[in-house]
């Protein structure tokens, strides 16, 4: 894709980020949280690379979402095959699944433990597209989404969490 002059983008192992102390301002992350193998190196080297007063932002499934739930019970070995039917995705596309940092409580110690302070998590509704191959599903997929979207008490069922890291700046 093309990125705009002045932004920079890298693919790496977020254990081991080739770029220096201190030096980003913002690291983005959309579904990829729940693949890590070791959430708590990775925490460690966003508070390495972020600058003081820097964040890191990431979009993840909730853990206590009803596909997270299928997720989990259904080995990794099986998700490829599944997501390409469900949802035409290619195999090599699917990695798999760890659900490591896939929680408030979760995210609040990882947090803590490599000095970032967790300045919003949120719980965000999802659309089922992977409930397109199949309506009835489909439909009940949608009235699950508004329900748990409708009722502030049932926040923690929406299908993915929301959070804003924040490297404190040293006093």
């Amino acid at each position: 894709t093309d990125v705009p002059a002045g932004i920079e983008t890298y693919r790496a192992d977020l254990s081991a980020i080739p770029l220096p102390d201190a030096s980003v301002d913002v690291v983005m992350s959309r579904s990829v949280f729940e693949h890590l193998d070791d959430p708590s190196a990775v925490y460690r080297e966003l508070a390495r690379i972020l600058r003081p007063g820097g964040r890191a932002i990431f979009l993840t499934a909730n853990m206590w979402d009803y596909a997270t739930l299928a997720a989990r019970a259904i080995p990794n070995r099986f998700h490829a095959a599944i997501v390409k039917y469900t949802e035409g995705r290619e195999e090599a596309d699917t990695f798999p699944t760890r659900y490591r940092t896939n929680t408030r409580r979760a995210v609040q110690r990882l947090a803590a433990e490599a000095g970032l302070e967790v300045e919003t998590f949120r719980y965000v509704g999802q659309y089922p597209n992977y409930l397109m191959f199949n309506a009835a599903l489909f439909l009940l997929g949608t009235g699950y989404d508004k329900l748990v979207t409708r009722f502030e008490f049932l926040r923690f069922l929406r299908g993915w969490i929301l959070v804003t890291l924040h490297r404190p700046v040293a006093a």
